[in-house]
């Protein structure tokens, strides 16, 4: 088990997931739509998104704020 990643996820799958996330935060709908599928079948997914999308708030914030 990768202790890094839920439930032994590998890094490529996380690298996809991140990268969907991007490409969808910055208006590509097929990202979006692909995201959103994975998400309705893979919990940890869903998990792993709502991480990616608060700590990149996080990092946005900091970066707006001169931290």
């Amino acid at each position: 088990m990768n202790a890094d990643f839920p439930n032994g996820s590998s890094v490529a799958w996380m690298d996809r997931l991140v990268e969907l996330h991007v490409l969808a935060e910055h208006g590509d709908p097929e990202a979006l739509a692909e995201a959103e599928h994975w998400m309705e079948r893979d919990v940890r997914a869903r998990a792993a998104w709502e991480t990616v999308a608060r700590e990149c708030t996080e990092l946005s914030a900091r970066s707006v704020s001169g931290e």
